[in-house]
């Protein structure tokens, strides 16, 4: 499988980017986590500060009760009437409160208790002037008391999950803490790592060509390139590069071996010229004494034709003589 650069690269890049991710992801969760715990938290902070408000709304009931039972000035009822209309409202809203899930049962036991409490404010109103009326007070005290318990019964468990789910915010914000430091140099790691290699991987490849180069320059092309198996462009690059090279030595091969055929040609044509140089030598010498001897044929050739005018001469004073003795 040809595993080019540019695949090294992104398959870096991804690596880095998927630590990113991981990370990133991971903060996301712990930060959700975070917000849940401070919706949480802000419920139950609501939730005590209702139950807070409801111990308020019933002692003031009661103080206005009790006043009313020392002065008998009912215009001191009125908080009490308040009571009375509102208190059912408050219940209501404690039950429908995100925090109260959990607390249905508490939530029941302080609505009895409250209502038992109110009813005997009530009836101490209205036996303000009975003989009973400290026996009363007397047991709407203890009522109050268990009322008073019962809140604190109940602002002790919201406060005790309370401080859970502040410390768990508190655990969850430091692991995210944490995990965003160690993420970071995690991929900071990864990243420089990955990058690293592949510079490494490029380089090194690339410094062996140079010194294979480098020794072609000097005449030595005994000195491989290098990473020939290698998929990618690289090895595309030095494949081609030790082609070269061995094309380059047959070729400085081929010009050795025509040099030696050029070499024994000159010889031979040095020698064919020598020879040659001999013949023509030789030629001149004869065409010298041929020279000579044709000279020496005209002188005879001269004597032969004077020989034969005398001759002729002689021939015709013949024929004369033959022709006078007739």
């Amino acid at each position: 499988m040809k595993f080019t650069i540019g695949a090294k690269i992104f398959c870096g890049y991804a690596l880095g980017l998927l630590a990113i991710l991981v990370l990133s992801s991971q903060s996301y969760l712990a930060v959700k986590h975070l917000e849940k715990n401070f919706h949480e938290g802000r419920a139950q902070r609501d939730f005590i500060a209702q139950v807070d408000d409801l111990h308020d709304f019933v002692i003031a009931g009661q103080d206005a009760q009790r006043m009313f039972l020392i002065t008998g000035n009912r215009s001191q009822l009125a908080p009490f009437e308040r009571l009375l209309a509102g208190l059912e409202g408050k219940i209501q809203d404690m039950r429908q409160a995100p925090a109260a899930v959990r607390r249905e049962v508490e939530i029941t036991r302080l609505d009895v208790l409250v209502k038992a409490q109110v009813s005997q404010l009530s009836a101490q109103i209205g036996n303000r002037e009975a003989a009973t009326l400290s026996a009363s007070v007397a047991h709407s005290s203890a009522d109050m008391e268990r009322f008073v318990e019962a809140i604190q019964q109940l602002k002790s468990l919201e406060m005790k999950e309370f401080t859970a789910v502040d410390q768990e915010t508190s655990k969850v914000a430091s692991n995210l803490e944490r995990m965003v430091w160690y993420g970071s140099l995690l991929s900071l790691v990864v990243v420089s790592g990955v990058g690293y290699w592949i510079a490494r991987n490029i380089t090194g490849a690339l410094s062996r060509i140079e010194t294979a180069a480098k020794s072609m320059a000097v005449g030595d092309f005994t000195v491989p390139p290098g990473d020939t198996a290698r998929g990618d462009e690289i090895g595309s690059l030095s494949r081609s590069f030790a082609a070269m090279v061995q094309a380059l030595s047959d070729l400085i091969a081929q010009v050795q071996r025509s040099g030696l055929q050029v070499n024994g040609s000159a010889v031979e044509i040095a020698a064919t010229t020598k020879e040659q140089q001999t013949t023509a030598g030789e030629v001149a010498t004869t065409s010298a004494e041929i020279s000579a001897t044709a000279k020496e044929m005209s002188a005879t050739s001269s004597e032969l034709l004077k020989t034969a005018d005398s001759v002729s001469a002689v021939a015709e004073q013949a024929s004369e003589l033959a022709s006078g003795g007739k």
